[in-house]
């Protein structure tokens, strides 16, 4: 690959021997203590050298850097899917010379090991503002990276749980409108969740009697506060009713104002009848 020489090099370089030592070996000395991976690239796209952390966090030596440059079969997007010579913070940076900041890329290891880079890449200039190369910094993120996929997988199965529990869930907001409600709930009265969110209130599934004292009992539970316990009976998708039992609570802020009113609902339709049948 053609290159050419580039003051980019790192300090103790005989084509930077004509500048002062000493601090020259001030910064030689900053770039090897980083924690931080450093390497630099000419204007061609080839790799001139790297610094001991960068040897560290990719287990390459200049030379096996520059071959998976050329390559680049080992580089990922953020989302896992091969990243393109093109969208390489490096190439972004010679093509457009600006400074290409915090771009997430996976690097497979030699060992099949997945670590992931947050890349900067800072293009070079020389006295008369010719582009000379990049810069590229790496901070490895592999922990922080792995945490949050841990998340994301916790919370995709708690959400999975709220979804199709066996129990109604719903939140409501001051004016009574849901907030929130989960896909059981939304198969009993048999409607979408645009449909209900913001716009309908789970008071009007209900029968006009159980209405009444559900209105009635809301009303104390934002005048207390206390646990509310409730049976009402909710007409589903066909118009039938069912008879359920509900427990809500209230959420306010720190000055006291409501928020919202969590509700949880079983269907005891099965030991309503039950009950009904045993008096």
């Amino acid at each position: 690959m053609p290159h050419d020489d580039s003051p980019i090099l790192p300090p103790g370089s005989s084509r930077v021997a004509s500048l002062p030592q000493a601090p020259l070996a001030f910064v030689s000395a900053a770039f090897d203590i980083l924690d931080d991976g450093l390497f630099a690239i000419d204007r061609h796209g080839y790799v001139l050298w790297l610094n001991p952390a960068a040897e560290r966090l990719l287990g390459l030596g200049l030379d096996d850097l520059r071959r998976l440059f050329r390559s680049g079969d080992r580089l990922l997007r953020a989302d896992g899917s091969p990243l393109p010579d093109e969208e390489r913070p490096s190439s972004l940076a010679l093509r457009t010379r600006q400074t290409v900041r915090d771009v997430v890329i996976g690097f497979v290891a030699e060992d099949r090991q997945l670590r992931w880079m947050r890349v900067s890449a800072k293009p070079m200039f020389a006295g008369a503002g010719d582009l000379e190369g990049v810069l590229v910094s790496l901070h490895d993120i592999t922990e922080r990276q792995e945490m949050a996929a841990r998340l994301r997988a916790s919370l995709a199965e708690a959400d999975d749980l709220y979804q199709h529990a066996p129990c109604g869930y719903h939140s409501v907001g001051p004016d009574g409108r849901y907030l929130r409600v989960n896909d059981t709930e939304l198969a009993w009265i048999g409607r979408s969740r645009e449909e209900v969110i913001g716009r309908m209130r789970p008071s009007e599934f209900l029968t006009h009697e159980s209405r009444t004292a559900f209105e009635a009992a809301f009303a104390r539970l934002l005048d207390t506060g206390e646990l509310l316990r409730v049976e009402v009976d909710l007409l589903d998708g066909g118009g039938r009713p069912r008879r359920m039992s509900g427990r809500e609570s209230v959420v306010r802020d720190a000055h006291g104002r409501f928020l919202m009113s969590p509700t949880v609902m079983h269907d005891v339709t099965e030991l309503a009848e039950a009950r009904r049948r045993l008096e």
